[in-house]
């Protein structure tokens, strides 16, 4: 690869698409985490959404299948 390459490569900004999805995915893990991981996408879009922030159910399955995100079922006997 010619060196201009990588420095063209390098200096390149982020599109605003890829700030937006970063941006996103903080969001997902801020409140995943302060679910203790128990909320699936569902959920976490659905506090999204109260919250404020547009985005699809589809995207946050998206991004919490690229992190690793699942959610964990809790079992209750207080049923």
């Amino acid at each position: 690869m010619p060196r201009s390459s990588y420095y063209r490569w390098k200096d390149t900004r982020a599109s605003p698409t890829s700030l937006r999805r970063r941006e996103l995915t903080d969001q997902v893990r801020t409140v995943f985490e302060s679910s203790d991981g128990i909320y699936g996408q569902g959920m976490v879009h659905a506090k999204l959404a109260t919250a404020g922030v547009d985005v699809s159910v589809g995207t946050v399955a998206s991004i919490m299948a690229e992190n690793g995100w699942q959610a964990r079922r809790i079992w209750s006997s207080k049923i």
